[in-house]
């Protein structure tokens, strides 16, 4: 069985930001691994009394993925079949998207920039006081930091109430009068990917005597 990719702390600082949120709209997860977090999530709320489930993955991120996914759940007394899986990337998941609103979202996908700023267009379905949260938030991954700043710096009606370890959550503070993400954020993503990757292919071919 393979377990959460969130640390213990990360996990506790979710969970208790979730129990008291009183939360009852539709929950999305984007990026599933193997079901590890999102398990956790599902459990926060009793089995009579819990949100609609939909995670947006192609489930190729690894070899048996689907059928792991299904027994970290029926392990934790979850039925796979109670959560809506949209088999896809973000990005194709979000042009066909039904525009249902959520109460929360869980990003753990793709770390470029492009693809973070691509999954944080996805706010644009989040009700107003509704929460979302961003996994490996840290210098580590720059992509990650790039955007999810540029994010908050554009979109006043959202406020970061936190940050542990690697997992930053935000709330919405207000509803959005244009999309949260346009196309000048979609380029300094693109522009972002293309320095970062000039700047590790020149790392990689500097000669050691150089440094």
């Amino acid at each position: 069985m393979r377990g959460a990719e969130t640390t213990e702390a990360e996990r506790a600082f979710l969970l208790d930001t979730l129990q008291n949120a009183s939360l009852v709209g539709p929950h999305l997860e984007i990026g599933t691994a193997a079901a590890g977090t999102l398990r956790e999530i599902v459990n926060v709320y009793p089995p009579g009394a819990r949100p609609k489930f939909v995670v947006v993955d192609p489930l190729t991120y690894f070899q048996g993925q689907k059928s792991l996914i299904a027994s970290n759940l029926k392990a934790y007394g979850i039925d796979p079949a109670s959560i809506e899986f949209v088999e896809t990337t973000s990005t194709r998941a979000f042009r066909r998207s039904s525009f249902q609103r959520f109460s929360f979202i869980f990003i753990d996908a793709v770390h470029d920039a492009t693809h973070v700023t691509q999954d944080l267009a996805w706010t644009r379905f989040l009700e107003e006081d509704g929460l979302l949260a961003r996994h490996d938030y840290s210098p580590r991954f720059p992509g990650v930091m790039a955007a999810v700043d540029r994010y908050l710096c554009r979109n006043a009606g959202y406020e970061a109430i936190g940050v542990v370890d690697s997992l930053i959550i935000i709330a919405k503070r207000a509803k959005s009068l244009r999309p949260e993400v346009g196309v000048l954020d979609r380029l300094f993503a693109a522009m972002f990917d293309l320095r970062v990757r000039a700047m590790r292919s020149y790392a990689k071919r500097k000669p050691a005597w150089s440094a």
